[in-house]
């Protein structure tokens, strides 16, 4: 059985292209806000710079209080990336994904999966563990993923921080997930790609609750990155009866 620390390794494999998307995001033009995905507070207080709308609404979403979040990024030569989270009414934070077997066992009879990683937030602490079997171990470096995830690469931060204010145009209000929300379409073209697509914020908390974009393959992976396809990101936020989240 593999280690905890060999099956982290694992889960972070795919780390390198999503900086490097990161490092390529960092030179296409913005409409003017920060686009650094140290979270927005961490922003403030080493640059001085505002927080950026987008910045905001993720915050906030983060910020819900008895809610399930699920975040789906779908690529077209590999398995999704899935990312499940329960917020419940104290704010506590309970974070799982399925960590994939990499490409290089996907193909030998005995490879299994290594086991979902999980995030759990209580009382202002973090805890990680890999695999239900796994014993928890504290590592505060864990305790603002959800908000780094929704605003890295793989979430839609990076991309709609991208966006100038006009490229937000509202298409009506509904209800979504428990919440009166405010949606906007998005269809934004640049140079390297395009982005493409609806979200949902609360009107209330103003909180991003729902998202679907697509990320053309031109504007997701940057140059000399040997993989294909446009990639899809959905978030989906519903309001719920969460138990109280605690230590396993």
């Amino acid at each position: 059985m593999k280690s905890s620390a060999s099956r982290l390794r694992l889960f972070l494999s795919g780390a390198l292209i999503l900086i490097l998307a990161c490092t390529f995001t960092r030179n296409l033009p913005t409409g003017g806000e920060p686009t650094e995905r140290t979270s927005p507070t961490d922003t403030a207080e080493v640059t001085g710079e505002t927080p950026s709308q987008v910045d905001l609404w993720i915050q906030a979403t983060g910020a819900l209080r008895s809610v399930t979040l699920e975040l789906v990024t779908t690529y077209s030569d590999r398995d999704s990336k899935i990312l499940s989270a329960q917020i419940d009414a104290n704010g506590n934070i309970h974070l799982s994904s399925p960590i994939p077997v990499p490409e290089t066992m996907a193909a030998t009879p005995e490879a299994q999966p290594p086991g979902d990683f999980e995030l759990f937030v209580v009382d202002g602490s973090a805890y990680t563990r890999i695999g239900s079997e796994d014993s928890v171990t504290q590592d505060d470096s864990f305790i603002s993923m959800l908000e780094d995830t929704l605003l890295g690469p793989e979430g839609p931060g990076l991309w709609l921080n991208l966006v100038p204010e006009s490229g937000f145009v509202v298409s009506g209000e509904e209800s979504s997930g428990g919440f009166v929300v405010t949606t906007y379409s998005i269809n934004y073209q640049i140079e390297q790609g395009s982005l493409a697509g609806k979200i949902s914020v609360d009107k209330a908390a103003n909180a991003l609750i729902d998202a679907d974009l697509t990320v053309s393959e031109g504007l997701f992976f940057p140059p000399g990155v040997v993989k294909k396809g446009d990639v899809h990101i959905t978030l989906t936020v519903q309001q719920a009866q969460v138990p109280a989240i605690a230590l396993p």
